[in-house]
């Protein structure tokens, strides 16, 4: 029997990098993320709220597959600096337990009954993988975005991007149920 060589991976987002090929977000390797990341100097100053699928699968009934764990940061901004510095360790440390945390910071968590415009921040404009000899790339866009000076993005939506679209057309098909959770909570 002859063991075949594993696949090159890698994935680049904001000056975030890894090599360590993630899996779909379990309830354990969450807590492992949250055991490490509710400490981090600064997050104090943030509200860390759960949404998406894994939050609608944990605490709803949707039966989709979750690919990823969403993570939104809510309350006013305090530092872009120490903001990124807080988004960046997030980020590493879901790649650290083996899955991908896309966490951001936002005027606030979007609602599926009531559109309000509001501003996103991420570490990175783009998300690359390399998985073997192919190459993927999401890019994020807004109606109005820029690079702030720390090197994170800012994205400010007028109207409703794609990904509220996806999110609304599950809550109508009754696979969300709009459900958003309080980590610090879930883990008291």
């Amino acid at each position: 029997m002859q063991l075949q060589k594993p696949l090159y991976f890698e994935a680049t987002w904001g000056d975030v990098k890894t090599n360590k090929l993630y899996r779909r977000p379990t309830l354990t390797n969450f807590a492992n993320w949250w055991s490490d990341f509710k400490n981090i100097k600064g997050l104090e100053d943030y509200e860390v709220n759960l949404v998406g699928s894994f939050c609608e699968k944990h605490f709803g009934h949707y039966e989709g597959i979750v690919k990823d764990l969403d993570i939104v940061l809510t309350n006013e901004l305090q530092d872009e600096e120490q903001l990124k510095y807080i988004m960046s360790h997030g980020v590493k440390l879901g790649f650290d337990n083996r899955m991908l945390v896309d966490l951001s910071w936002a005027t606030e968590v979007s609602k599926f009954d009531d559109w309000n415009p509001f501003c996103k921040i991420r570490i990175g404009k783009t998300f690359n993988r390399i998985l073997g000899d192919k190459a993927y790339s999401s890019e994020y866009h807004g109606d109005d975005e820029r690079r702030l000076d720390c090197g994170m993005w800012a994205f400010c939506f007028k109207e409703p991007p794609s990904s509220w679209f996806k999110a609304l057309h599950r809550y109508e098909q009754g696979q969300y149920q709009g459900i958003s959770a309080d980590v610090r909570e879930m883990f008291n």
